[in-house]
C-alpha cells in the first residue's frame, strides 16, 4: 500500500439543530467536535495529536 493512502480508522456526525440561528455554532467548530468524536471512535483518543493535515471540501459556508 502506498504510504499516502488515506485510511479511515474513526467516524462521527454531529447534527445541528437549532430554532435560533443566532445559537447556531460555526462550522469550523461543528467540524472540531467531530473530529474529537471520531478519535474516540477510532479507540485511540489521542490521535489527533498525530494528524498531519485536515483537507475540507468546499462548504456551502461564506467566509469572508
Amino acid at each position: 500500500m502506498n504510504p499516502n493512502t488515506p485510511v479511515i480508522i474513526g467516524v462521527s456526525q454531529i447534527l445541528q439543530r437549532v430554532a435560533d440561528l443566532n445559537d447556531a455554532k460555526e462550522p469550523i467548530d461543528l467540524m472540531v467536535q467531530a473530529a474529537f468524536k471520531a478519535a474516540q471512535d477510532s479507540g485511540k483518543p489521542g490521535l489527533l495529536e498525530e494528524v498531519e493535515s485536515v483537507r475540507v471540501i468546499r462548504g456551502w459556508w461564506k467566509y469572508h
